[in-house]
């Protein structure tokens, strides 16, 4: 979505919305470059943003991970 601006992180502007108060479910690690706004059965806004962040390289280990699909799935 365009059109939008986030004010200190705390009341984003949206140009079809307006102001909405929100309650952040986390920090946003930088400025967002776009919003997906998402109105439910309820009349609440749920707000979605894209931020870009550099990827955190996590150290090997020997662990393994096993992953059951269920019986009509099967991995490749």
């Amino acid at each position: 979505m365009r059109g939008f601006k986030v004010y200190q992180h705390k009341v984003p502007s949206n140009a079809k919305i307006g102001k909405l108060k929100i309650i952040w479910s986390r920090e946003l690690p930088t400025a967002p470059s776009s919003v997906t706004v998402i109105k439910d059965s309820a009349h609440r806004y749920f707000l979605s943003f894209v931020v870009k962040i550099n990827p955190e390289i996590l150290p090997k280990t020997d662990n393994s991970v096993g992953i059951d699909l269920g019986i009509k799935t099967s991995a490749k």
